[in-house]
């Protein structure tokens, strides 16, 4: 059952660190029944993505794709992208194309579908709360592919999103009816007559309240 509350481990945006596995390693290292990730999530065309921006690339730090050659020495060929493939917008790369992106000419963190985090996360004892960041996942049909995704995996997972965030009841609504464990975060919002009013709407998809509201 999703907790009352939970020590997330977490990484401003800016930092490239952000979600990617040290994340998962940082969690790691909290006291047992502490560990929690706090990992964002965006749909991709066919998918779901480890990433925190909808936009594009550019924003979630990476810059080049591999083009499925290696050099003499075994080394990826990567090509730098175009404006456009730094600007195109998440739901438009499939999982495939998503998994070909890169940062730089060499080295760094790969990206990884919600899936495959999920794993990770499993080997670690870690348990994701996922921030839903894409508006698509105001869609059901979005929602219970990525649930499914998750269930998948055979690990536990529990969905949130910001009440400053656009459209956050309908998407705790329908993570909740395909299944999923969710949390709203009042992130010291003010509960203003339209946030409450709100919050009779979509009581039914929250299950729990994850920080506090504004005095």
């Amino acid at each position: 059952m999703i907790p009352k509350s939970t020590n997330r481990a977490h990484l401003k945006q800016s930092n490239p660190r952000c979600d990617t596995v040290t994340v998962l390693n940082m969690a790691k290292k909290h006291k047992e029944g502490e560990r929690f990730a706090d990992m964002n999530a965006c749909a991709l065309k066919d998918g779901d993505a480890n990433v925190h921006w909808p936009d594009g690339p550019k924003k979630n730090h990476y810059d080049h794709l591999w083009n499925g050659e290696r050099d003499k020495d075994g080394r990826e060929v990567r090509l730098e992208m175009t404006d456009e493939e730094l600007h195109r917008p998440l739901h438009e790369w499939t999982v495939d194309e998503f998994l070909m992106w890169r940062r730089g000419k060499t080295g760094g963190p790969r990206p990884a579908t919600v899936r495959m985090r999920q794993k990770e996360a499993a080997a670690r004892g870690v348990i994701i709360c996922w921030e839903l960041k894409s508006r698509r996942y105001r869609n059901k049909t979005h929602a219970v592919r990525f649930v499914q995704s998750v269930e998948a995996t055979e690990h536990t997972a529990y969905y949130m999103t910001l009440v400053t965030m656009a459209f956050w009841g309908p998407k705790l609504t329908a993570f909740k009816l395909a299944g999923g464990e969710t949390a709203l975060l009042p992130h010291g919002a003010r509960k203003t007559t339209e946030i409450e009013a709100k919050l009779d709407k979509f009581a039914s998809g929250i299950d729990r309240f994850w920080g506090s509201w504004a005095d």
